[in-house]
């Protein structure tokens, strides 16, 4: 379920909206561009909360092209696999969101990345469960992870302010991460490709 779903849809708006979803069972949404032809949408200025009993909560799930994102409170809650935003597909920018991603379990992102030629600048992304929460989980080329906050806490093991599993060609400078739990990490390399990738936090 979402609160609100675009899908084939082009030049969007979402803007200064309070969005609430919650109840039982999985794959909560609070705005769900759900189609990899929709592009241009701007979602911006938002209040979203996704508090599922479930696993996989999104405060957004973006595909598509050229989408903008910015200056939302995003808050999510769940089991595992929760996320506040996740990026697939390409040229998307993403700034100055406050984001806020729980879980009972492992495995929740702040930003979950995949995809190409995106921008993450400016923004403050705090996750917590057991283990391997991220505060960005990234995998994708061309893109540039710029002067983020990101808190990441965990009572179990590997919970990494990023994890990078590819990276060619993109730029990570700026950042500044604060981690919890054992085993935890800054900024990790998780059988990483990163040619030509620069790393300057």
């Amino acid at each position: 379920s979402a609160g609100i779903a675009f899908k084939q849809s082009n030049n969007g708006s979402v803007l200064n909206n309070t969005i609430t979803t919650y109840g039982a069972g999985s794959d909560k949404h609070g705005v769900y561009l759900r189609d990899s032809s929709t592009a241009n949408v701007t979602v911006a200025n938002n209040t979203i909360r996704t508090d599922g009993s479930g696993r996989g909560n999104y405060g957004l799930e973006l595909l598509g092209n050229d989408h903008r994102v910015d200056g939302n409170s995003i808050w999510t809650n769940g089991t595992s696999l929760n996320a506040g935003i996740d990026l697939n597909d390409a040229r998307m920018i993403v700034t100055n969101n406050v984001i806020s991603t729980h879980g009972s379990q492992d495995s929740n992102y702040g930003i979950y990345h995949t995809g190409s030629n995106h921008i993450v600048i400016n923004n403050s992304i705090t996750t917590d469960g057991t283990d391997y929460n991220d505060g960005i989980e990234f995998s994708g080329t061309n893109s540039s992870i710029i002067n983020n906050t990101v808190r990441t806490y965990g009572s179990g093991v590997d919970n990494f302010g990023i994890g990078v599993f590819h990276a060619p060609d993109s730029n990570f400078s700026g950042n500044i991460i604060l981690t919890n739990g054992t085993s935890s990490h800054g900024l990790v390399m998780r059988d990483a490709v990163a040619t030509n990738a620069r790393f300057i936090n």
